[in-house]
């Protein structure tokens, strides 16, 4: 039984035409219709979908980029509960034509046709997603969009009114409108809201999140300036500290200590700027420096006694200094760029998971905090990992080098090996391989990049 299918150049009808000997026209689908879930229709596939063509197990489906023609009622399996659009298709969606349970659906960049009736959208519907570049920019009536929606990510293009969603709605992500000086009213339902693709000079005043009180997570453009924001919010993302901007700095590190609730920090600081006056405040869990090149103060998280998990940006490439990171530490994430060398006792003794992507130097276990289980080398490692410049209580490596190469002994507490499908020095020597074949596991790059986070949980 077949229950996944991605078809790459893909372009024929899905069905064969035969004729009985009375004349009757019948359509044999070409597609397994036993068992079969998903199905990816690859990137040229441009045919009339007839009814009872695909199979009615099918749970996901996506159409391919190239894909624009009329969706006739029935031809879509009533089971179907994720649809993905592609590119170009740019048809009405007529009522029944999507199936009863869908939950999730995707439409993309071209797609432009008003929904605009009672019933085009299923009743279940739970998650609507407008590309970030879509050129959908209708007016939503009231009723269309049903009570069961949760989740609506809407492009730039969009310009129109939101008082008609549903209350149901909880995630909500909206680009800037045409008119700068216009702030939509969101819904008071929403808790997680992002806010894309605003200019450098758009300033929301004091008024836009009024009577959002259920707002718990709030992401926002690089360059965005907020004069406010709600005491609600837990987790924070795309805040700018700027020099030249309608805050004051001061004023903009006062809004930031003023949230008390804030839990999680996604924070840019511009390269030119100095981070010897800037606190983290003190009650931070997570923390990320998405821009920072300039050096880590043991003052920026001194109070910090709370912080779990710490990610460094590209440009990141300052060395870690003793006593500069908290002792409650133990996720750690250093930029791709940064290859200098831990200088002694710079790791907190607590730390569990490393991750250093662009680490190539000589390495040696008194690097590492005894405490780390696990480790993940970047593309660029082309070092020979050993017992002696592990971590000694080591339980899990990650390794994406294509010439990281690995030495017997290892330590005995590691249990498993992630290693990059590319990494040919190490499938090649079938001796080495052949032993390390009980912790040894090969992944492809889009497998192995959720490893760390995974196992960090």
């Amino acid at each position: 039984t077949v229950n996944s299918l991605q078809l790459g150049s893909f372009d024929h009808p899905l069905s064969e035409s035969i004729v009985l000997s009375n004349g009757t026209l019948l359509l044999e689908p070409v597609l397994p219709n036993i068992g079969l879930k998903y199905l990816d229709l690859g990137g040229l596939f441009n045919q009339t979908i007839y009814p009872g063509v695909l199979p009615q197990t099918l749970t996901s489906l996506k159409l391919s980029n190239y894909f624009n023609q009329h969706l006739i009622v029935g031809s879509l399996p009533d089971g179907i509960k994720h649809l993905k659009m592609g590119i170009l298709f740019n048809k009405k969606l007529i009522k029944g034509v999507l199936p009863s349970k869908l939950e999730h659906l995707e439409l993309s960049i071209h797609y432009n046709q008003p929904i605009d009736e009672n019933g085009i959208l299923p009743s279940g519907l739970k998650v609507l997603v407008f590309d970030l570049f879509s050129q959908y920019d209708h007016p939503i009536e009231a009723g269309v969009f049903p009570d069961s929606l949760t989740d609506l990510k809407l492009g730039q293009d969009f310009n129109q009114s939101l008082e008609n969603l549903p209350k149901s709605i909880k995630k909500l992500t909206i680009c800037e409108y045409l008119d700068q000086d216009y702030f939509p009213t969101i819904p008071e339902s929403v808790e997680d809201l992002r806010l894309f693709e605003f200019s450098d000079n758009s300033v929301l005043d004091e008024e836009w999140h009024s009577g959002l009180d259920a707002l718990k997570s709030l992401e926002i453009s690089e360059r965005q300036t907020l004069l406010s924001i709600p005491s609600s919010i837990t987790r924070l993302k795309g805040f700018t500290i700027l020099e030249e901007s309608n805050q004051s700095y001061r004023d903009q590190l006062s809004l930031l200590h003023s949230i008390t609730n804030l839990k999680e920090l996604s924070v840019f600081i511009p390269h030119h700027k100095t981070l010897q006056e800037f606190e983290i405040p003190k009650q931070i869990e997570f923390l990320k420096f998405e821009a920072l090149s300039s050096q880590l103060f043991t003052r920026t998280l001194q109070h910090c006694y709370q912080l779990h998990t710490l990610i460094f940006s590209f440009e990141y490439k300052m060395p870690i200094l003793p006593n500069s990171l908290p002792d409650s530490l133990t996720t750690l994430v250093l930029s791709p760029n940064q290859n200098i060398p831990f200088e002694k006792d710079a790791l907190p003794s607590g730390l569990k998971n490393l991750s250093i992507k662009g680490y190539d130097i000589p390495l040696e276990s008194s690097h590492f905090s005894q405490s780390i289980k696990l480790l993940e080398f970047g593309y660029d490692c082309t070092q020979t990992l050993t017992e002696n410049n592990l971590p000694p209580e080591i339980e899990t490596l990650i390794i994406w080098g294509f010439k990281t190469k690995i030495q017997l002994p290892l330590p005995k507490t590691l249990k498993t090996i992630y290693l990059f499908s590319g990494n040919q020095t190490i499938l090649e020597n079938i001796e080495l391989f052949n032993t390390l074949l009980p912790v040894i596991r090969v992944l492809n790059s889009n497998l192995l990049s959720k490893i760390f986070d995974k196992q960090c949980k």
